[in-house]
């Protein structure tokens, strides 16, 4: 995940990131919500930090 972020944050000049309902995404309660919902926003947190971490840098 930390090479693919990078990869997007060196490649491309605007990133957006649309506010799923992964809840809502989900087929039955069977499957493991919170490993989806924590992944998404993993996901969403290392790519923030890259984007102000890389566009902060001198």
């Amino acid at each position: 995940m930390h090479k693919f972020t990078t990869e997007l944050v060196n490649d491309y000049d605007k990133i957006v990131i649309e506010n799923l309902s992964v809840k809502g995404m989900l087929m039955s309660h069977v499957d493991s919500k919170g490993v989806h919902r924590s992944m998404f926003g993993k996901f969403k947190q290392i790519l923030t930090y890259k984007c102000d971490w890389y566009t902060t840098r001198p």
